[in-house]
């Protein structure tokens, strides 16, 4: 009899619902499996059968260090060392009790059903074996604490009759001491093989739950359970994302590379130039030096390019290690003052430094990192100032809005040509530089700064207008500040470094 198309569609629907619903109850049944599996390897890694082993290891060594206390002891009263002598008795009853201790609680919280595979003997059996060697040493030791009681007692004489007991009393303690170690080690390594066992059984089982858990999921998919059209089409479109993140990254790195090429371009092509100048004709000793100074200073520039770029591949991909300390933060302005003299009087311009009455005395913060970040920020105002001067005004501000908390504040203003406002966020980018600056700087200084910045709990930002100078704000957390005091006078003050009228 032929069964019509309809009623074989629906029979074949009906056989793979009930299939799936096998699957499905396959897959629950396999997770509740290996939740079991690790249940019962952690009820085993919790079993007291591990700390029995360990604590039967640190009796072995507890034992093997009461011998020697017990030697070192007697060596000191044959050689009447007295400054040797007490510590020696004192670590020796303390070393003592704990030793008896551990041992009664080894005993007590044994288990009886490990047995020795080869004759039989279990740790019941053992441990009554190591009665008798265990006795005999404690008894050793109360002898041993007794007899040394009475020799510090009566020093600093010692008579030949405690010679003779104290030494007896190590003889038997260090005769006693090998079958006592020797059943010890027997014990502990039953313990040791049972554990491993355990393990080795908790593991397979574990195995047995992965590979039944994981046949389930196979069956499932290949019954179409699972929404595999969905997962493929979220799988494309989270790699279309990727692709076109990865292609924007690799346009970014060309375009630093291509940015670091043409920064790097200058000084190479002026030392070419110097170099076939050089060698093209006879030069006097004039030219000779120019053509050398030239070398030697876009050399300089073009390895300080490097090492700039090295260090803002270091601070954005390993982070910056802060190390803070309390400081005084009007040193570090007049570190800025001194490191730029030089600079500003070959331009003409002025440097000054302005303190609020709000700036204090200490602060705590790292001093380094902080005039890294006015270095940077100065020296570019420098670079982009041909007349006027360049401004630090340092202040404290009684508290930032978003933190609540008190921030350090360096504004640095200067008369340079300024830039467009739509071109403020770009100056932040590696490699630029102003229109006007092509020959000076890779344009890394402040990308370098606001790492620093934010990494100091603080930021800095930009304000600037084309013809109207740039007003550049560097925000720290100062940590634990220390008011301005009043015993500070302004005529101790340098004139540049000031307090604000």
């Amino acid at each position: 009899m032929m069964i019509p198309h309809k009623a074989l569609i629906d029979t074949t629907r009906s056989v793979v619902r009930s299939l799936g619903v096998l699957s499905t109850f396959g897959v629950v049944l396999c997770f509740v499996l290996l939740i079991i599996a690790f249940v019962k390897a952690g009820k085993i890694n919790d079993k007291p059968i591990h700390t029995l082993a360990a604590e039967t290891i640190r009796q072995q060594h507890s034992t093997s260090g009461l011998k020697s206390n017990a030697l070192r002891l007697q060596i000191a009263v044959i050689q009447e060392d007295w400054d040797t002598i007490d510590p020696l008795y004192e670590s020796l009853i303390n070393d003592s009790e704990r030793w008896i201790q551990s041992h009664e609680r080894n005993e007590s919280e044994r288990i009886g059903s490990i047995s020795h595979p080869g004759n039989g003997e279990s740790i019941v059996d053992l441990y009554g074996r190591a009665r008798y060697p265990y006795n005999a040493m404690k008894r050793s030791l109360t002898d041993l604490e007794r007899v040394t009681k009475s020799i510090i007692r009566r020093a600093p004489y010692i008579d030949q009759l405690s010679q003779s007991l104290l030494t007896a009393a190590v003889d038997d303690l260090i005769e006693q001491e090998p079958n006592y170690q020797e059943i010890l080690g027997v014990i502990g390594e039953l313990y040791t093989q049972e554990a491993k066992s355990d393990l080795a059984h908790s593991s397979r089982s574990i195995s047995r739950s992965i590979l039944f858990l994981a046949a389930g999921f196979v069956g499932c998919v290949s019954l179409g359970f699972i929404p595999r059209n969905r997962s493929l089409i979220n799988s494309n479109r989270d790699l279309r994302s990727e692709l076109e993140s990865s292609s924007q990254s690799v346009d970014d790195r060309w375009g630093w590379v291509l940015s670091l090429s043409e920064t790097l371009r200058i000084p190479f092509e002026r030392i070419q130039g110097s170099l076939n100048q050089a060698f093209s004709k006879e030069l006097n000793d004039n030219d000779q030096h120019e053509h050398r100074e030239v070398i030697i200073g876009s050399t300089a520039r073009a390895l300080s390019l490097l090492d700039d770029v090295q260090e803002l591949a270091t601070l954005e991909t390993q982070g910056i290690e802060i190390q803070s300390s309390t400081i005084d933060p009007r040193l570090i302005l007049e570190n800025i003052e001194s490191k730029f003299q030089r600079a500003t009087l070959s331009k003409g311009i002025e440097l000054r430094v302005v303190l609020e009455e709000s700036f204090p005395e200490s602060i705590m913060t790292d001093p380094d990192r902080l005039e890294q970040i006015l270095s940077e920020v100065v020296e570019n105002a420098i670079a982009h100032t041909s007349k006027g001067s360049v401004e630090i005004h340092a202040a404290l501000d009684d508290e930032d809005p978003e933190s609540a908390a008190s921030l350090l504040t360096f504004r640095v203003v200067d008369t340079g040509a300024g830039i467009e406002s739509d071109s403020i966020s770009s100056a932040f980018d590696p490699f630029h530089v102003g229109e006007a600056l092509q020959d000076s700087g890779a344009g890394i200084g402040l990308a370098k700064a606001r790492l620093i910045a934010r990494a100091l709990d603080g930021d800095l930002t930009l304000d600037s207008a084309k013809g109207a100078g740039c007003y550049a704000t560097i925000t720290i957390n100062p940590g634990a500040v220390t008011a301005h005091g009043s015993a500070t006078e302004p005529d101790e003050q340098s004139d540049d470094l000031r307090l604000a009228a």
